[in-house]
C-alpha cells in the first residue's frame, strides 16, 4: 500500500516538540519562582516576628524596671511618662530587629515598611500595648512576573501585645468577686458603729456593693467604690465617695495565681497544733483550719497556704504577720501573699482587729467570706489587700485598711504574638 505524505504535514512533529518544551520550561520557572516567593514571604513573616516580639520585649522590660515607681497605679494610656518612654525603645528596638534582617522600616505602616506603637483601654479602661511591624518586598522572577506582574510582591505583619502588668485586682484594696446582686451579706458589705477608712485603694465587687445605716464608709477619694450592683440610699448611707453601678466584672484570669509548691506528702504540713509560735520566714502549708491560739505567733515573710481549710485570728492573742518582700525572692513562699486560700477553697477567714494583731500582705481567698472586724478603739490593716467572694467589715470601732500596691501580689507583664 503506497502512503501519500503531503507537504503541509512536514515539520508538525518539531512544533509538537517545541511547544511541548515551551510547556515544561514555563512549568520549571513556575516552580522556581512560585518557590521563591514562598520561601521569602517566609523570611519576611519570620524578619516581621521576630521585629514585633523584639520590640514588645524592651516595652515590657522598661516597665518592669520602672515597676517601684509605678506598681500601685492603673494603668492608662494619657499622659504616662513609662509608657511612653517604652514606646521609643520598642520601636528603634524593632527597628534594629529589622535592619538585622536586612529590612529597613520607619515609624510609619502606611507604606507597609513600618513599626506602630499603640495603647488603647480594655474592658477597664486599663493600657494594652500592641506593637505591630509591617514588611512587604518583591522577589526577582524569571518568569512568573509575565503572567502576573503583581504576584511576586509580599506584604506580612506581625502584632506583640503587652499587658503592663500591676498590682493583683488593678490597685483595689477590697475586691468581692461574687456576682450576686444585693440579697443578703453578699459581695462587699460594710457595717457596725465605727469609722471605716480606706487608704490607697478602691473598693470592687463583682456583684453588690451595700452599707447598713449605721456604717461610716471613708474611701480613697483618688480611687472609686464601684460594684455591678449598688444598694445605696444617699439619705441613710454614709459612704464616700458614693459608690457607682459599672458593667464589666473581673473574670477569673484576672487573679490567676499559682499555687505554691506546698510537700506531697499530707503529714508534712502543719496544723494549728504544731504550728510555732515563732515563724521564721517561708512557706507554711496548712493542713485544716487555722486558728491562732495560745500566742504569741511572729512571723516575717511567711506565706500560709490553705487547701480546704478556714482562717480564725480572734484578736485574744498577739498575732503579728508579715508577707514576704519581692526581693530577695522568697519562693517558695508568695511575695506579697499572707494567706493563700484557693478558689476550690470555701472555708470563711476571720479576722478580728485588735491592738495585739498586726497582719501585712493579701488576704487571697476568691473562693471564702472573708468577716473583718474591729473592736479596740482604732483597728489597722497595713499594707493589706482583702481578695474573697463575699468581703465584709465592721466593728464597734475605727477601722483603718491601708493598701499599698507596690508591697502586695504583682503581676509582671507578658507579652504575646497575636498575630
Amino acid at each position: 500500500m503506497d502512503i501519500k505524505h503531503n507537504n503541509s504535514e512536514k515539520g508538525q512533529a518539531i512544533v509538537f516538540l517545541v511547544l511541548g518544551f515551551v510547556v515544561f520550561l514555563g512549568f520549571v520557572a513556575l516552580a522556581i519562582d512560585g518557590g521563591m516567593v514562598l520561601s521569602d514571604r517566609r523570611h519576611e513573616q519570620n524578619a516581621a516576628d521576630a521585629s514585633s516580639l523584639a520590640g514588645g520585649a524592651v516595652a515590657a522590660l522598661h516597665i518592669s524596671d520602672n515597676r517601684s515607681n509605678s506598681c500601685n497605679q492603673q494603668w492608662t494610656c494619657d499622659n504616662n511618662s513609662i509608657i511612653q518612654a517604652a514606646e521609643a525603645q520598642a520601636i528603634q528596638e524593632a527597628k534594629n530587629r529589622a535592619d538585622a534582617n536586612s529590612y529597613t522600616i520607619d515609624n510609619n505602616i502606611g507604606d507597609h515598611n513600618g513599626v506602630d506603637f499603640s495603647c488603647g483601654g480594655d474592658s477597664w479602661n486599663f493600657a494594652t500595648i500592641t506593637v505591630t511591624v509591617e514588611i512587604s518586598a518583591t522577589t526577582p522572577s524569571n518568569f512568573l512576573q509575565l503572567v502576573f506582574p503583581t504576584a511576586m510582591h509580599n506584604t506580612v505583619d506581625a502584632s506583640t501585645r503587652i499587658d503592663p502588668g500591676g498590682p493583683l485586682q488593678f490597685g483595689n484594696a477590697i475586691v468581692a468577686l461574687n456576682p450576686a446582686n444585693c440579697t443578703g451579706q453578699l459581695g462587699v458589705s460594710f457595717h457596725g458603729t465605727g469609722d471605716i477608712n480606706i487608704i490607697g485603694g478602691g473598693i470592687f465587687s463583682n456583684g453588690c456593693v451595700r452599707a447598713d445605716g449605721t456604717a461610716h464608709v471613708n474611701g480613697d477619694p483618688n480611687w472609686p467604690i464601684s460594684g455591678s450592683d449598688v444598694d445605696y440610699d444617699p439619705g441613710k448611707d454614709d459612704i464616700s465617695p458614693p459608690p457607682t453601678e459599672v458593667t464589666y466584672q473581673y473574670p477569673a484570669y484576672t487573679y490567676d495565681i499559682d499555687p505554691p509548691d506546698c510537700p506531697s506528702d499530707p503529714g508534712a504540713w502543719y496544723t494549728d497544733k504544731t504550728l510555732p509560735n515563732n515563724l521564721s520566714a517561708g512557706l507554711y502549708c496548712i493542713n485544716g483550719d487555722l486558728t491562732f491560739k495560745k500566742g504569741p505567733f511572729i512571723g516575717d515573710g511567711v506565706t500560709f497556704f490553705l487547701q480546704d481549710g478556714g482562717v480564725t485570728i480572734n484578736g485574744n492573742e498577739e498575732v503579728r504577720l508579715y508577707a514576704p518582700p519581692h526581693d530577695p525572692d522568697p519562693s517558695p513562699a508568695i511575695p506579697g501573699i499572707l494567706f493563700f486560700l484557693p478558689p476550690t477553697n470555701h472555708s470563711t477567714v476571720k479576722l478580728n482587729g485588735t491592738s495585739q494583731v498586726t497582719i501585712t500582705g493579701v488576704i487571697f481567698a476568691p473562693g471564702s467570706k472573708i468577716v473583718v472586724t474591729g473592736t479596740d478603739n482604732v483597728t489597722s490593716f497595713e499594707s493589706t489587700q482583702f481578695i474573697g467572694w463575699d468581703v465584709e467589715v465592721g466593728g464597734t470601732s475605727d477601722t483603718n485598711i491601708v493598701y499599698d500596691g507596690c508591697d502586695g501580689y504583682i503581676f509582671p507583664p507578658y507579652i504575646e504574638l497575636y498575630k
